[in-house]
């Protein structure tokens, strides 16, 4: 079983030294080699944010969390460690499913953006039900999302 705490800062350190290898790949790509402190800034700015761990061994498989854009619409990331390879995908996915289905009781839509070679992440997202966006079906990065995706056009006005 999961249990969901509070971001720590060092914590965060931890994820960002032992991020899966393609999501480093991914990160370095979007913020080059100084990515820790941006990543760790951003996050820090984040209204909403959890630290995913298994009871059982205390083990950080990952940290995930949402960013406000607006009132309805929030992105999501995802930070996994290469832990969260280690048996754990299964319980990770029931718990990340139930906390993404409370987030979309406070926002209308959530967004996330992806390198499709990041397929881990990908089945992830098709897992919680999140689409891709119908403007955005070509190029490296995507954007998926779940929920009304009438709240961004709704948001732009």
């Amino acid at each position: 079983m999961y249990k969901t705490f509070n971001v720590d800062i060092n914590e965060i350190e931890y994820v960002l030294e032992n991020l899966s290898d393609l999501t480093r790949f991914e990160v370095e790509s979007a913020f080059g080699v100084d990515y820790k402190k941006e990543i760790l800034a951003g996050i820090n700015c984040a209204k909403e944010k959890q630290l995913i761990k298994l009871n059982a061994t205390n083990e950080t498989v990952g940290v995930f969390g949402l960013i406000e854009e607006s009132k309805d619409v929030a992105g999501i990331f995802f930070l996994p460690t290469k832990n969260l390879c280690n048996g754990n995908m299964i319980k990770f996915l029931r718990v990340s499913k139930c906390v993404i289905e409370e987030w979309l009781k406070k926002y209308k839509l959530l967004l996330d953006d992806c390198f499709v070679e990041n397929k881990k992440i990908v089945k992830w997202l098709h897992f919680l039900g999140f689409k891709v966006c119908p403007e955005d079906k070509n190029g490296k990065i995507r954007t998926f999302y779940k929920g009304n995706l009438q709240a961004r056009c709704n948001d732009d006005k």
